[in-house]
């Protein structure tokens, strides 16, 4: 861990490439070191710049050296981590689009996600309304490939003796852990959803 602080993994495979060997020795672990060489190559695939390639790799080091067996790490600061992901999704000059012009039900405190899920990076926008709990709207930019990756929906069954009543299987309990706690980042400051399970649709822990 006191390696990773001094900034080693930037270093060692940032500047330059590394292979796996070269990542567990960066956190002389080797079950954290499959998870930061993926974290790298993610982070690498993404951006094209050293600094948002070390932004990308900072923000998904709380997930690369936690400890399985403990608790996971608190929402209310760790996980509410400042990121400009708007040039990513939105015209220049035109981003987060209506956000101090909404009216009626959609009227309400806003705050600006880049939807991730926890440890990894951004990979779509939205504006989200915490007041009503709902999308305002969400943006994502993409490219159709005909050998392009493919994502499906989580399909899990859910027994009815897990909660009180049985849920579909398209239903998954997932939330973004950056909207936990009392308190979340200004309304012009956006920052990671960090998706991650939760025990309920009701709780963030």
């Amino acid at each position: 861990m006191e390696e990773l602080k001094d900034g080693n993994w930037e270093r060692e495979c940032i500047e330059e490439d590394c292979n796996a060997n070269e990542a567990y020795e960066v956190v002389d672990d080797e079950e954290q070191g499959d998870r930061l060489f993926d974290l790298l190559n993610d982070c690498k695939e993404k951006h094209n710049t050293r600094e948002s390639q070390s932004n990308c790799v900072e923000n998904g080091m709380p997930a690369v050296t936690r400890n399985e067996k403990q608790d996971k790490v608190s929402a209310e600061s760790s996980l509410q981590t400042p990121v400009n992901c708007g040039p990513d999704y939105f015209r220049p000059g035109a981003e987060w689009p209506l956000q101090n012009m909404l009216v009626g039900a959609q009227s309400g405190k806003t705050v600006r996600l880049c939807q991730n899920n926890y440890g990894k990076d951004h990979y779509f926008a939205t504006l989200f309304n915490t007041d009503t709990n709902l999308p305002v709207y969400s943006a994502i930019k993409i490219s159709r490939t005909k050998n392009g990756k493919s994502y499906p929906r989580p399909d899990k069954f859910i027994p009815a003796n897990s909660g009180p009543k049985p849920r579909p299987k398209s239903v998954w309990l997932k939330m973004c852990k950056g909207l936990c706690g009392t308190n979340t980042p200004p309304s012009d400051t956006s920052f990671y959803c960090n998706l991650d399970e939760v025990k309920s649709p009701n709780e963030c822990d």
